[in-house]
């Protein structure tokens, strides 16, 4: 394999395994809003569900971002691991609270 395959062959695999995730949630998705019929009205498709967990999903990406330079700049080292968790925690809940008031907003009729 030529050292320009190497290079490419992990993002695309990373882009593969995310399209599969964001397809295997949006169809989770649709199925229970089928199978327990809680459909509304207007109706809603597949292509609903897709587009809503990319947005989703590029949240967490972007709100990831920040959290991931800073353990880039500094390394977690084992002894001030207990220092650092914390850190690490409220950039996770960061990245929950955007999650959660993107699903909320969602949720009372705004898209």
């Amino acid at each position: 394999m030529k050292s320009h395959q190497k290079k490419y062959l992990p993002r695309s695999l990373e882009k593969f395994t995310f399209a599969l995730i964001i397809l295997f949630e949006a169809g989770q998705q649709h199925f229970f809003v089928e199978a327990f019929n809680l459909v509304p009205e207007e109706g809603i498709d597949f292509i609903q569900f897709v587009k809503g967990q990319i947005v989703s999903w590029s949240i967490w990406l972007i709100s990831t971002i920040p959290l991931g330079r800073y353990l880039n700049m500094y390394p977690p080292k084992l002894e001030n691991l207990n220092y650092r968790i914390p850190q690490i925690s409220i950039g996770i809940d960061i990245g929950d609270a955007l999650h959660l008031n993107y699903d909320q907003y969602c949720s009372n009729d705004h898209s």
